[in-house]
């Protein structure tokens, strides 16, 4: 009977270390902070790392294996030991890191406007129609506007064109995946609101009646927020994000989420998870439209909409916006609110517009940032000031170029960067040289 139990046990125990799985990620202990100098006190250099790659099948058994209470307590801190993350643990730190930008004091005061923003915009717009180029043009915000107040199309016209637009999009080979969720009924609702509301002379802002897409990592009834995931956002959202409520206010016609690149990792816009699908460029369909606020770049690009909604942290609205021949603004930290955004990565993510123009970039901008008593982050940062965007020149801006950069053998933009320059000088700007310290 005792060998029948020993044998037993040991079975058990094999099993739990080979099949159970275990929550990683749970540290044991609190762990407390190494007093300064204990790293410095031993001048033993650590050995080179092993880490080799792996891809397909063994990757797949090593995911499982390390997710097991044998991989967890064995294999891992093994891992750690060889690749000398246990280093990581006798670091000297002597102050703490800051996660969240701060503003300076200095920073915090608000520019005095000598005129209030809703007639500046008008004015910016009134500038922009008086250059506007007689060759190819997007479709800004003030062309909707202006078919509105005359009559000539209806926000509600305008709705079926864009569902009739998205239908087609999704017949198309291959599909533009510009936009991944949307709702004739809900983009018709809407629509029909705005429409009564400019019959009665009576818009809510210059965002009545303007579609909008958001990207899908913005929460949005009542769509769900997958984050370019198969596996987030199993539930249809039931609270709008902060961003979605102001659009909302303003009037706007959410006409869907956009596609992303998933969990914004990437540049590229690359995404076969089976609910999304790669964003293709409209201008190429073969191309990518970069990333990670793909499907926004791609809507606004393709005309679905003027203005779409992105985060960037790295790029992710700039690199996007660069590929589709639009305008992508990446806005001041915590200036625009981040409520209702899976935080990714929120020390260092912004949201911003991507739009058909710079002044399309103002009007939604001067709409979108203000304080927000549920993201405490932008709390001290001072409300955006426009009164200097109607400057003629850039006189008193400073430019700093790194020309290193554009030296490096093999980069072909050179040319370009100098043709740039040369703009901005025209414009009354300094552009003194400059350089980045070197990195060991």
């Amino acid at each position: 009977m005792a060998p029948l139990l020993l044998w037993l046990a040991a079975a058990l125990l094999l099993f739990y270390l080979g099949f159970v799985r275990r929550r990683p990620g749970i540290p044991r202990a609190a762990f407390h902070r190494r007093e300064p100098g204990r790293a410095g006190a031993s001048s033993h250099q650590p050995p080179r790392g092993w880490a080799p790659r792996l891809s397909g099948f063994p990757l797949r058994l090593f995911v499982h294996v390390a997710n097991t209470a044998f991989g967890q307590f064995c294999i891992m801190p093994l891992l750690l030991r060889m690749n000398n993350f246990t280093l990581m643990h006798y670091l000297d730190i002597h102050e703490d890191p800051t996660f969240i930008p701060e503003v300076a004091a200095e920073g915090r005061k608000e520019k005095p406007e000598t005129k209030n923003t809703l007639e500046i915009l008008k004015q910016l717009m009134e500038t922009r129609s008086h250059h506007a180029s007689t060759g190819f043009s997007f479709k800004g915000i003030q062309d909707y506007l202006n078919c509105y107040r005359t009559g000539e199309l209806t926000p509600l016209q305008v709705a079926q064109n864009i569902i009739s637009s998205l239908e087609d999009c999704e017949k198309s080979s291959p599909p533009l995946r510009a936009i991944v969720q949307w709702d004739r009924v809900q983009i018709q609702k809407m629509a029909e609101a705005s429409t009564t509301r400019y019959r009665n002379k009576c818009p809510l802002s210059l965002l009545d009646g303007i579609p909008v897409c958001l990207k899908e990592e913005i929460k949005v009834v009542p769509y769900h927020s997958r984050a370019g995931t198969v596996y987030l956002g199993t539930e249809p959202e039931t609270e709008d994000a902060t961003v979605t409520r102001k659009l909302r206010e303003a009037g706007a016609i959410i006409i869907g989420v956009s596609n992303m690149h998933e969990l914004g990792t990437g540049t590229t816009g690359c995404n076969p998870n089976r609910f999304h699908g790669t964003a293709r460029n409209p201008y190429n369909p073969q191309h990518f439209t970069g990333g990670s606020s793909s499907g926004s770049a791609a809507a606004v690009a393709a005309g679905l909409c003027p203005l779409a909604l992105g985060t960037d942290g790295g790029g992710s609205v700039r690199i996007p916006a660069s590929f589709c021949g639009v305008v992508g603004l990446k806005g001041t930290f915590g200036l625009i609110s981040c409520h209702g955004c899976l935080p990714l990565s929120y020390s260092t993510v912004s949201l911003g517009p991507i739009c058909t123009s710079v002044t399309d970039a103002a009007i939604a901008y001067s709409i979108l940032a203000e304080p927000d008593p549920l993201y405490p982050y932008g709390l001290q940062q001072p409300k955006p000031s426009l009164s200097e965007i109607l400057t003629p020149d850039l006189k008193g801006l400073k430019l700093g170029v790194n020309w290193t950069f554009f030296k490096v053998p093999g980069v072909s933009s050179l040319f370009f960067m100098v043709h740039c320059v040369s703009c901005w000088i025209s414009f009354n700007s300094a552009v003194p040289s400059s350089s980045l310290p070197a990195e060991d």
